[in-house]
Parts: C-alpha cells; structure tokens; sequence
C-alpha cells in the first residue's frame, strides 16, 4: 500500500475493504496521506500507513480487493453543487452561481434584531468549508464571512 501504486495512468487506484457487519471502506491516495470512505456515508484522512491500518484493524477491516476509477475534471460549478445538495443536506441556500463562483447564505439561526449570525449557522459554515476544501481546494478558494445576521460561503474558482 505504497502511495505511488494509487495514482497511474490517469485512473485513480483504490483498495476495497470489508468487515463481518458488512460494512466496506474505500482507501484513496489523497494529498494529506490516505482517506478513507465507508459506506458512501463519511470519510476521514490519515497522515500515514501506520494510523491507516491501525483504524483497519480496530475495524476488523480486510482486504478484499483493488479497483480504479477513471480521474475526472471536475466540472465548476456543477460538481459542486451537486455535492452541496447530497447527504447530510444543509440550511444554506445558493443565493449566486455561475461559472465563476458560488455563494451560499443563510440567516436561519440569526438574530435579526441584533444584527448577530447564530452559532449554529457559523458551525454549519465550519462544516461545509471544511468538507468542500478536502475535495474541491485544487480547483476553487473556499471561505466563510458573516456580515449582520447573515453567514455567507463563498465559493470561488482558481
């Protein structure tokens, strides 16, 4: 499980992995080591092959195959956009977007009176730019501001 072995010829090489509760997680080369994807449900990086299979093994995770994928262009703002929309959906809406850039706003837990953005809309900010950064920050600036009640993402190309 060298990270060289991962990326070849265009496709991205990844390792399949099962535990007895059927649970399976796919291992990706990535730029912060190896991350990790369980069931389509969460991912999570480890700096090295040695945190990696410790987390396999607490798992009871084994090996059962390899497979690759095409590497593809990610298309802005399309691709994006669709991942903003998956599971676990958010609050924010997309108040501009074009080929250029995105921005996402909310006031849903502001207070309105005060002029001051909720901290439930400014963890949620947290969240989306922490998630969009680990697989959109090659391609686009990812930040969060709040101006008033009003917590904005902004999304933009490179």
């Amino acid at each position: 499980m060298k990270f060289e072995n991962y990326l070849t010829e265009r496709k991205v090489w990844f390792d399949v992995y099962e535990n007895p509760k059927g649970e399976t997680a796919n291992v990706f080369a990535s730029d912060g080591g190896f991350s990790v994807e369980v069931d389509n449900r969460y991912d999570m990086t480890f700096d090295s092959e040695k945190k990696l299979k410790k987390w396999l093994k607490l798992h009871k995770m084994e090996h059962i195959g390899t497979d690759s994928i095409n590497e593809k262009k990610i298309n802005f703002p399309n691709d994006i956009l669709a991942f903003i929309r998956k599971p676990p959906k958010t609050w924010f809406e997309v108040e501009d977007s074009s080929s250029t850039s995105i921005s996402l706003v909310t006031r849903q837990h502001g207070d309105v009176s005060d002029d001051r953005p909720g901290k439930e809309d400014i963890r949620e900010a947290s969240r989306l730019v922490k998630e969009l950064r680990k697989r959109f920050s090659k391609i686009a600036k990812i930040t969060a501001d709040s101006v008033d009640e009003w917590v904005m993402v902004d999304i933009i190309k490179k």
